[in-house]
């Protein structure tokens, strides 16, 4: 038995006890923000700074495609564009339409307009996690606020990247899960 009572009646809360809810609470999600903030801030930055142009030129911003290819190959394997009804930017639903099965090592995403901060974001992960290269003009980055769709296994991703980085434990980033999708979707960062 966790607890026993003294001879007043008071209850003895036990070494055991205490440990046992401390594991079953979890840190405010306010504890996390200025850290998750910082990192995507950080990895967008990065990713836009050291994009390969390859001679691409400016797109519409409301007319922006992206293709995905295997290296050394022009097959288009998946390619999406955007959606002002969604909200899904090209790079998503590209990513989205090739699918998390048939994600893999050494693809080119080309794009045609330079990905805005939450793209870029999640760009990063392909990029040092799969060796993507990412082909986009570069130009003003705006940071094309709105509605943003993002599917489920890249918010999988995101989370798993945070966990990876250590920047928060795996139960405090599965409790806060739509706190942490809210907050990359809004790109109040």
């Amino acid at each position: 038995m966790d607890e026993s009572y003294s001879e007043d009646g008071l209850i003895i809360i036990t070494k055991k006890r205490v440990l046992r809810n401390r594991q079953t609470m979890h840190a405010p999600y306010d504890n996390f923000r200025s850290a998750i903030w910082s990192y995507w801030g950080r990895i967008a930055s990065n990713t836009i700074r050291y994009l390969n142009t390859g001679g691409l030129q400016r797109g519409n911003a409301y007319n922006v495609n992206a293709n995905i290819t295997g290296v050394g190959s022009q097959l288009i394997i998946a390619s999406g564009s955007y959606s002002s009804t969604s909200g899904i930017h090209a790079e998503i639903a590209a990513i989205k339409f090739l699918g998390a099965n048939r994600i893999s090592r050494d693809m080119n995403l080309t794009v045609d307009l330079t990905p805005c901060k939450r793209c870029a974001a999640i760009l990063s992960y392909f990029i040092s996690n799969y060796n993507w290269t990412v082909y986009a003009p570069i130009n003003v980055v705006k940071n094309y606020l709105g509605s943003y769709e993002l599917p489920e296994f890249l918010l999988d991703m995101i989370i798993g990247d945070l966990i990876e980085n250590r920047i928060m434990k795996e139960s405090d980033a599965n409790h806060h899960r739509q706190e942490i999708k809210s907050d990359f979707c809004g790109a109040s960062w």
